[in-house]
């Protein structure tokens, strides 16, 4: 396992996290649901409010999409095999809070992102949200790289209204990459930059958001 760590905030950064021909097949399989693809909200996954002067992407929900059977899931079932991964879980284990609190997961939502055309972003915020069970956020990246912007920015700061708290706080301000993943505190305060590209649906900026945490 190839991984890089950035400190203040602790980023985890996880190069080649899937072959190249499952990188495609998670590719081709976000363009086959196309259809799912809506105006992304923020807050809570199945409490969410639209405000596109906040965040103006498209996103989808595969729990909804595959609720029958995650395995029908090229995406799903590669997510499954990172978290079963004894590499996976002895890095988890060996990290500080909260990320050695992994083996006590139980749930995790994951959403589908795709930035792009004119200039779409999503401000500051954080993914631990009222009730969420969230703890911690799996970030990984594909697709074709022909969009421009969209780099991922952490803050080491607390985030009121989109905007960071302490405006000379330390930042790492990241260009995605296809096939990286970044795994952070659900407290962590980031953003997406601003997003272009063309406006053909194949050729945004994808992500997938994979949020964990334990549900009582």
């Amino acid at each position: 396992m190839d991984v890089n760590i950035f400190k203040n905030p602790t980023v985890i950064r996880i190069n080649n996290v899937f072959s190249e021909e499952k990188c495609d097949e998670i590719f081709q399989e976000a363009l086959k649901n196309k259809k799912y693809f809506n105006a992304a909200k923020i807050g809570e996954s199945n409490k969410g409010k639209l405000d596109k002067d906040v965040r103006n992407n498209l996103s989808a929900f595969y729990d909804n999409i595959y609720n029958i059977n995650r395995n029908d899931s090229a995406l799903l079932t590669a997510i499954n095999d990172v978290f079963r991964d004894s590499s996976f879980v002895q890095m988890m284990n060996s990290l500080p809070d909260p990320f050695n609190k992994f083996v006590f997961t139980n749930v995790h939502e994951t959403q589908v992102s795709r930035y792009g055309d004119s200039g779409q972003k999503y401000n500051y915020h954080v993914d631990f949200i009222g009730s969420s069970d969230r703890m911690f956020t799996l970030v990984y990246y594909f697709g074709n790289d022909k969009f421009e912007g969209g780099e991922i920015e952490f803050v080491d700061s607390p985030i009121v209204n989109g905007e960071a708290l302490v405006k000379d706080a330390n930042t790492h301000k990241i260009k995605p990459k296809r096939n990286e993943g970044y795994i952070f505190s659900a407290n962590t305060g980031h953003r997406v930059c601003e997003t272009r590209s063309p406006e053909t649906f194949e050729d945004g900026r994808f992500s997938v958001n994979c949020w964990l945490g334990v549900k009582h």
